[in-house]
């Protein structure tokens, strides 16, 4: 189980949605996210896969190969969603077996609104953990992209 970590303290998401520059130009911060982004799925998927399904899916078209690029990252989205759903439900555990308290439905705890988050009652560090709207999430992935 992971926790959530800022890297750049008071960067928000409204700073990400206005990254600068082009995709296509690396020497703009948009660019270097963009060529850091390929580079790395591109790497995790040849160390992965068998050559001949790596050239097939990542070097013969690129709209299959960034498909295949965006799995990656939806992929490890998804395994950070998994992580926080057991960190919440495993932090529970405490309160429901030596006091007897109820349960709290881990799913209406990692969505409200549209928005992810996790209560601070439930020992998650809420600093880590700030709420992101479906939308702006969505906008900063594509802007990455």
């Amino acid at each position: 189980m992971q926790k959530s970590v800022r890297l750049v303290p008071g960067v928000t998401l409204d700073l990400i949605e206005k990254i600068p520059g082009r995709l296509n130009d690396r020497r703009t911060p948009l660019g270097e996210l963009n060529w850091i982004f390929t580079a790395i799925t591109d790497t995790i998927a040849w160390n992965v896969l068998p050559r001949d399904l790596f050239q097939k899916l990542f070097r013969q078209d690129l709209l299959v190969a960034s498909l295949f690029r965006n799995f990656l990252l939806a992929e490890r989205i998804m395994r950070q969603a998994w992580d926080l759903a057991v960190d919440i439900c495993l932090s529970q555990l405490p309160t429901i077996i030596e006091e007897g308290t109820a349960f709290r439905v881990v799913s209406k705890a990692l969505s409200a609104g549209g928005e992810l988050w996790a209560p601070a009652r439930l020992g998650v560090d809420q600093d880590a953990l700030r709420p992101l709207s479906s939308h702006s999430l969505l906008s900063s992935l594509c802007a990455l992209l």
